[in-house]
């Protein structure tokens, strides 16, 4: 069975409706798989938390909800 492994792999900067910035940390896992010709790993699902550990929903392009219900917008046009 392959092994799990979580990765930061991205950041970008988020804005709210109150101007305030945050920091979107995007991780994904990457799951080891072995096989006749050896080992790889194979990218899996991505998860977005804010710096300080909050989870955040992707609602589209450049838009984001907190599970407070606070939506963050993007300010880097290569933000998922």
């Amino acid at each position: 069975m392959g092994a799990l492994i979580k990765r930061l792999t991205a950041t970008f900067d988020a804005v709210d409706d109150a101007g305030q910035t945050h920091t979107i940390c995007v991780f994904t896992d990457f799951i080891k798989v072995d096989t006749f010709q050896g080992s790889s790993e194979v990218e899996g699902l991505k998860e977005m938390r804010t710096s300080a550990g909050d989870a955040i929903n992707f609602v589209k392009k450049g838009e984001y909800k907190t599970l407070f219900g606070k939506t963050l917008r993007a300010t880097s046009p290569d933000a998922p």
